[in-house]
């Protein structure tokens, strides 16, 4: 006699569940990627003791809808979300597409050598409760464990048009488990509003499957770990192409060690092994020659890290709080100053800065230590794409952001002098100036000259840049053997070649732009203002600084137009991104860019409600200094 399957939700006493599912939309940008960076850290993190490395498979099939359990009862539960919320339009017409056709195409993925789930519906420590039953909540029995926040199960719901996706699970004990959950939106039935989150089981209860027998074929597995079945995948033809890749990027060390194996396949035919083997051979094909290293993160070329961590030279670093750390660095004509940071064998993300010229250091960071890998882990967002110390304080029990910011500091120094080094043997050589920057102090040649700034294909002689925040007004100090007319030094007077002193300019004079655009709401003409500006440094956020601006007027000026530029040796060119803007509520403010006729970015261009006294807003800021900025009014 069979079980008796059931689709169905708990009752849902109060309030309503819509399909804006945060841990889904977590993942949505890069599905595959997020897929990959998600479902890979969980296998390796569940990797059986004494098991040199974890297989894993993935597949893309068409499964009969008749192997599905209770197809029809999916079907009914399905229309009646429909008809609470009607306004999906987009979603039902792409379910109900895929649901009408007689096989439906799953993506499956498999993992080996990894201990499956465990536990009991009433067990809440569970892995079983952790990754099908529970939203953030997480279960890893190692301390240094990639998932800590209990989401990133969610981004294999990513790829499914119907937010459906069958566990099949053997554990060493070979013990099995079963269960259907499809994460949509509450819904009425039979005069009872349901919760969203629906299950497939045995029985009222819709328990979870235990028998093997009672699994249906298509799901069994065989041997100890767990299957993942998405229901309702819509992949293009050569789909394994972009997992690849995404493999790649992400898992280059764990592959290139040995940790790792993974093979693509479609309805039951391999299309690819990917492993130690030919992890050389796989980076060279794909990304040996690859421009578009800012399409998707961790951002920057994988075979460069790659390169830099096999080939490279390698120092040991003594970091406060983790311990020991390695930097592997590589210095190349076809470096991009990137620098990766990884934990468990994974790219956690990487810093890149696109506007230093010839830049030519890849490098890659690792923390030694499983008690500083764990220290790293908790310092790291739900997405797991950075160190946040703010994060820090909320996951560890003993250390402090403070804590965690001198962490990072430290990590950021030993890069600095590491690249400083380099610097110092490479005058020995060379007359071509470097500029340093402050973030990782690398490698860049000059080919600005002139008093004007203007770029030419030459170098000047014993060039530098120091850059700063400053909590007063702004003036940065720059010293070459001659230097332009434009800049203003700390004591607040404008010098010429050698540093003779010019007349002063006025704070509201605007660096010299090739060319100028009429910009911003109604393309009203900017004007000249008598008001003074701070700009200081903040904090860094997800890879950005922050800085607050100060407008202080006199009076009442309304709509303003207002360009920002920063303080270069060439008093025109900037060497940041600006990447938002903010006023103090919070609320954002469109700007321009203003490009010479190199196309060159010279400023940035936008509009703000002065009003009489101070007027704060925030700069979001992708930049290698802590940088000196001019406001223009």
């Amino acid at each position: 006699m069979g079980i008796s399957w059931k689709w169905g939700a708990e009752e849902k006493r109060k309030g309503d569940e819509g399909f804006n599912n945060a841990g889904i939309l977590t993942f949505s940008s890069h599905t595959i990627n997020s897929f990959v960076r998600e479902l890979f850290q969980n296998s390796n993190d569940a990797k059986q003791k004494g098991a040199k490395k974890v297989s894993i498979k993935i597949e893309q099939k068409n499964i009969d809808r008749s192997d599905i359990p209770e197809f029809r009862s999916y079907r009914d539960i399905l229309d009646a979300v429909e008809k609470s919320h009607p306004k999906q339009k987009r979603f039902y017409k792409s379910a109900n597409s895929l649901l009408n056709n007689i096989r439906i195409p799953f993506l499956v993925y498999s993992d080996y050598q990894t201990i499956g789930l465990t536990g009991k519906e009433s067990d809440s420590n569970s892995s079983f409760m952790a990754c099908v039953l529970s939203e953030g909540i997480s279960a890893k029995e190692s301390d240094t464990a990639g998932g800590s926040y209990g989401i990133g199960k969610n981004a294999i719901y990513g790829l499914s048009a119907l937010r459906t996706v069958f566990y099949s699970s053997m554990n060493t004990s070979e013990n099995c488990i079963f269960q259907g959950v499809a994460k949509l939106a509450s819904y009425r039935m039979h005069k009872v509003n349901h919760e969203g989150r629906i299950y497939l089981g045995e029985g009222e209860e819709r328990l979870s499957v235990r028998k093997q027998k009672d699994i249906p074929k298509i799901f069994k597995r065989t041997e100890p770990g767990l299957s993942q079945f998405v229901m309702g995948v819509e992949i293009k033809p050569g789909w394994h192409i972009d997992f690849t890749k995404a493999i790649l990027r992400n898992y280059w060390m764990l592959l290139m060690q040995d940790g790792l194996e993974v093979e693509l396949l479609e309805s039951g035919k391999s299309l690819i092994t990917i492993n130690s083997k030919n992890i050389d051979t796989l980076l060279k094909q794909y990304f040996e020659n690859y421009s578009d290293e800012h399409s998707l993160y961790p951002k920057g070329n994988p075979y460069l890290f790659y390169e830099a961590f096999k080939e490279g030279e390698r120092i040991e670093m003594d970091i406060p709080f983790i311990g020991k750390c390695s930097f592997y660095y590589k210095n190349s004509d076809r470096g991009e100053n990137n620098i990766a940071y990884l934990r468990n064998g994974m790219v956690i993300y990487s810093d890149i800065e696109k506007r230093l010229i010839g830049a030519t250091v890849t490098g890659v960071f690792k923390c030694e230590s499983d008690a500083g890998n764990e220290i790293l882990r908790t310092m790291e967002p739900p997405k797991h794409d950075s160190f946040e110390p703010e994060v820090l304080e909320s996951n560890h029990n003993d250390l402090t952001k403070i804590q965690g910011q001198k962490i990072l500091n430290s990590i950021k120094k030993n890069i600095r002098d590491t690249i400083k080094s380099l610097i110092e043997k490479f005058k020995e050589v060379t007359e071509t100036p470097i500029f340093l920057t402050e973030l990782f102090e690398d490698l860049q040649k000059s080919i600005v000259s002139g008093n004007k700034g203007a770029r030419k294909n030459e170098s000047s002689q014993t060039e530098t840049i120091y850059r700063k925040a400053v909590e007063d007004e702004i003036a940065i100090s720059l010293h070459s053997e001659q230097e332009n007319s434009y800049v203003s030094n700390v004591n607040g007077t404008t010098t010429g070649p050698g540093g003779t002193p010019l007349k002063e300019k006025k704070k509201t004079d605007t660096p010299k732009n090739k060319e100028k655009k009429n910009v911003g709401p109604g393309n009203r003409t900017a004007k000249k203002y008598p008001i003074k500006s701070r700009i200081y440094y903040l904090r860094e956020k997800n890879g950005k600084n922050i800085y607050k601006a100060i407008i202080s007027s006199e009076a009442v000026l309304g709509d303003t137009e207002l360009g920002l530029a920063q303080y270069a040796d060439s008093g025109s060119d900037i060497a940041f991104e600006l990447s938002g803007i903010t006023d103090a509520d919070g609320s954002k403010i469109s700007f321009n860019e203003v490009k010479d006729t190199d196309g060159l970015v010279s400023e940035y261009k936008f509009f703000i409600n002065v009003k009489e006294g101070k007027n704060i807003f925030f700069l979001e800021v992708y930049d290698n200094y802590k940088s000196a900025f001019i406001i223009n009014g």
